[in-house]
């Protein structure tokens, strides 16, 4: 089964073809044929044909290994050389960088951040030209913000890396992940979250693909524009379209425009009235402004910066982190959340 979620709008520059049902959302453009042994169910526009009929079947891998041995924790900008070999539980905290190379793999868990932990690396010296195989057993997890960095050539490498998981439950490429290699998940559901990107090969059972991701194969002209570099949708981080729809959970939307010049909106969320603090970061981790602190209402707040630090000198163009900390009357910390935004010059 493929599904393709609501476009803002969208364009896919591919044929697409599944065994199973194919589902385009609204606002979706499928420069391409669409095949379908079963049905197609379509929201959007198909610029080529629409065919149900007999698809040849490309056999999912059967996965056979078992891991064990010690468990490794990354703390918040911790750096982590890995050997290959087996292990236990690895889990990966925010601006934390996991150090791979040729070999293989085997993880009861990998855990590469979380919805609110963001900004994890894991970078494979390929330079012998060998191929990295990771092997996960019951727990693949790639967060928001992962990047998966090959060294030297990038790109170009993508089909020496393959990432498989073995676990019952669902896979999700979370929201601006940026992923190079092959994903093998035989028998599950695996999702890109908005703003993903991905180069490589996708083995699963069902693909579902939520808006403004990037998807090329292997072998596909161009290259992706780099972790955190697509276009974001204006509000993108709200599930909603109504702005006045009361809000039921803490959010932290991602800036917009982003990248920017020289100004950025920030929008957040909250469900009850909290003290609220915003801070800015360097890509260094050096705090660069607080841009907000004080007693918020529940709902929707939005905060401008102007690209400028706390003595009001304008910065240089790069990447920086906002991170909100929501906090009760008490002063017990209800929230918190970490995002990336690029300022161009």
């Amino acid at each position: 089964m493929l599904t393709v979620g609501r476009g803002y709008p969208s364009t896919c520059q591919s044929d697409l073809t599944a065994v199973g049902n194919i589902t385009i959302g609204k606002y979706n453009t499928i420069n391409g044929n669409v095949r379908s042994q079963s049905s197609i169910s379509n929201s959007g526009t198909i610029t080529g044909s629409k065919t149900i009929g007999p698809v040849a079947t490309e056999p999912l891998p059967s996965l056979s290994y078992s891991a064990g041995g010690l468990s490794k924790i990354l703390p918040q900008n911790g750096t982590l050389p890995l050997a290959p070999g087996s292990y236990n539980h690895v889990t990966m905290y925010s601006y934390s960088k996991l150090k791979l190379t040729s070999g293989d793999y085997y993880f009861n868990s990998l855990k590469y951040g979380s919805s609110t932990v963001t900004t994890v690396v894991s970078e494979i010296d390929l330079s012998s030209g060998n191929p990295v195989t990771l092997n996960v057993m019951n727990n693949l997890y790639l967060g928001n913000e992962v990047e998966i960095r090959l060294l030297p050539n990038g790109e170009a490498d993508s089909k020496l890396v393959a990432i498989s998981a073995r676990q019952s439950t669902a896979v999700t490429v979370g929201r601006e992940a940026y992923v190079l290699g092959t994903l093998n998940a035989p028998n599950r559901t695996l999702t890109l979250e908005k703003n993903s990107q991905l180069r490589g090969t996708i083995c699963t059972n069902v693909i579902v693909v939520s808006n403004d991701c990037l998807f090329l194969h292997h072998d596909s002209p161009g290259s992706l524009p780099g972790p955190g570099n697509l276009p974001k949708t204006p509000g993108e981080g709200y599930e909603v379209d109504d702005e006045n729809a009361p809000v039921t959970s803490y959010e932290l939307a991602q800036n917009y425009p982003n990248p920017f010049n020289p100004e950025t909106a920030i929008r957040f969320a909250l469900p009850e009235a909290a003290s609220v603090t915003v801070v800015l970061y360097s890509l260094s981790g050096q705090a660069v402004k607080e841009l907000v602190n004080g007693e918020f209402t529940s709902g929707r707040h939005q905060v401008i910066w102007d690209g400028r630090d706390a003595s009001g000198a304008a910065v240089a163009g790069g990447i920086y982190f906002y991170r909100l900390i929501a906090r009760s009357a008490n002063g017990e910390e209800t929230f918190t959340q970490t995002r990336k935004m690029t300022l161009v010059k």
